[in-house]
């Protein structure tokens, strides 16, 4: 407990100071002040919880120091000192919720049975403040859940003196990563301190800020729930921008004190207390979308707009492009469809967590069907042999996903062309000499004529065929074939986009910035320059 004393008289001053021991009775002895102006500045800055003051003072005396000191903290606990003479102020600042008196001169087990008092008092608040704060906890974890008697909740509350004002507020999610919690738990050995140092450093990070009032518990083990509304008097709460700058010193303060990931997820506005469940609903469903953003991150829903659906994903014909890719050994093909996938993902609205890995498992076991269709053994191949949504699930982030997904296809490609002895594999002979004179002659300017004469077919046969057993057209094959050549150029030479253009087989760089771009999502030097990053 912290200490401050008053009075104008140097001497009185240092008497209170050595009279009593004051460490012994576990309280620390902030400052001294001879007048009101300067108590105040030191009671504005160390915030004591006793005050002991004389009355008469130059420039403020005592009773206005307590008027100003009651406008700060009600339950600042204050003893007065008076001279015989001076009992009639003393009486008029027993009226103001003063806990006693002394007359000077100072009688020292007086001053320790006041001191004493004090204690007591603020002991006894703070175990009914510990009390009541559980009992406000308890009852603000049961409104989260929508299947608990709201009505009953909120009369217990307002039975037991629990004034909350929810006229317009937003919810703040606080959670530290799973991983990062129990590391850090261990490291500090401790049960119930994490707890606290949090609610520390976030009510540091607020009073920065200059929001003295709002709501705070801990819900689950490692999350905690942080409520502002109106009675903060700002207008932030209707201000994302403002909200996002509140997260994020909170984000910075806690990463440089707890050093682990922490995710926090914003709510949109609410102004009903009836309807914490439904705030508290969005911040968990916004912590999924942690999946496309790195582990320090603050997520709403502005950042995360609705993206297309799975069914949407499946009409455009990737799924079954990728496994006839695999199925015919043709694995940078079948990498490219990943990328386009991924920058999709990356770039658009985003798509539920949850739809993207029962995308990419379906894209795995379509695989699967058409390998177990062809003479090829997938026993031989772990990645399908061992799949799983559980092992797609491994992968918490995008990153991880799609580099699970592209060594995935790498290795799948492998093990089919070492079945295969090398060549693309189709069940058609036809089709599979117009594959190999296509990789063999695609820096060409290769025409239908040529594929066709090359294969003993006529043209309108071919083409049928070749869609019957690629899924997609002749010259859309071609085009992903010189991507997939144009991507190597980019990542293993220094040529410039022009020559590459030569070397792939397109006479007009732009037309083969624009294919490349159509394909991949970028043009050709974004595509070297996000690689290279």
């Amino acid at each position: 407990m912290k200490l401050l004393i008053v009075d104008d008289e140097i001497l009185s001053l240092k008497l209170m100071e050595k009279i009593v021991d004051w460490d012994s009775l576990g309280i620390e002895l902030i400052g001294m002040a001879q007048d009101g102006v300067e108590a105040l500045k030191i009671f504005k800055k160390n915030d004591p919880q006793i005050l002991i003051t004389d009355i008469k003072m130059p420039r403020m005396d005592g009773l206005e120091l307590i008027d100003h000191i009651r406008q700060i903290n009600r339950q600042t606990k204050i003893i007065i000192l008076s001279a015989y003479s001076e009992f009639e102020y003393a009486k008029k600042a027993l009226s103001q919720d003063v806990i006693g008196y002394l007359l000077k001169p100072i009688d020292e087990e007086e001053l320790i049975a006041l001191t004493y008092k004090a204690i007591d008092e603020i002991n006894e608040e703070r175990k009914n403040f510990q009390s009541k704060k559980i009992a406000s906890t308890s009852l603000l974890k049961q409104l989260l859940y929508p299947k608990k008697d709201i009505k009953h909740i909120i009369e217990t509350m307002e039975r037991l003196d629990m004034k909350f004002s929810f006229g317009s507020y937003v919810m703040l999610n606080i959670r530290i990563d799973s991983s990062s919690y129990y590391e850090y738990l261990k490291l500090n050995d401790i049960n119930n301190i994490y707890a606290l140092s949090i609610e520390e450093f976030i009510r540091d990070s607020l009073l920065e800020l200059g929001i003295e009032q709002f709501v705070f518990f801990e819900n689950n083990p490692g999350e905690w729930i942080l409520i502002l509304n109106h009675i903060s008097s700002l207008s932030f709460v209707n201000d994302m921008c403002s909200i996002i700058e509140i997260a994020q010193n909170i984000l910075n303060r806690l990463n440089q004190e707890l050093k682990t990931n922490i995710l926090i997820t914003i709510s949109e506005n609410y102004s009903d207390i009836k309807t914490l469940s439904t705030a508290y609903n969005e911040t968990i469903n916004l912590a999924k979308y942690r999946f496309y953003f790195d582990n320090n991150s603050i997520l709403y829903r502005g950042c995360i707009q609705k993206g297309f659906n799975l069914e949407e994903i499946k009409s455009n014909d990737q799924i079954k492009l990728y496994a006839r890719y695999l199925e015919t050994g043709q694995g940078g093909l079948a990498e490219g469809i990943i990328d386009e996938v991924f920058d999709n993902l990356n770039n658009c609205p985003k798509m539920d967590p949850e739809d993207v890995y029962i995308f990419c498992l379906e894209m795995l076991f379509a695989v699967k069907h058409e390998l177990l269709n062809s003479e090829i053994e997938i026993d031989e191949i772990c990645e399908l042999k061992e799949l799983s949504e559980s092992t797609l699930k491994e992968m918490q982030t995008i990153d991880e996903l799609y580099r699970f997904m592209k060594t995935t296809t790498k290795n799948i490609a492998s093990e089919v062309l070492k079945t295969s002895k090398g060549a693309p594999m189709t069940n058609n002979k036809l089709i599979k000499k117009a594959i190999e004179y296509i990789h063999t002659n695609y820096n060409c300017n290769i025409t239908l004529d040529e594929i066709c004469e090359h294969v003993c077919i006529s043209k309108n046969y071919f083409s049928y065929l070749f869609k019957r057993e690629m899924n997609e057209g002749i010259w859309d094959y071609l085009t992903r074939v010189r991507v997939e050549k144009a991507k190597e150029f980019l990542d293993n030479t220094d040529l410039k986009a022009y020559e590459i253009s030569y070397k792939v087989g397109y006479e007009n760089p732009s037309y083969f910035s624009k294919m490349f771009k159509k394909l991949t999502g970028f043009t050709p030097q974004e595509y070297r320059t996000t690689n290279f990053d």
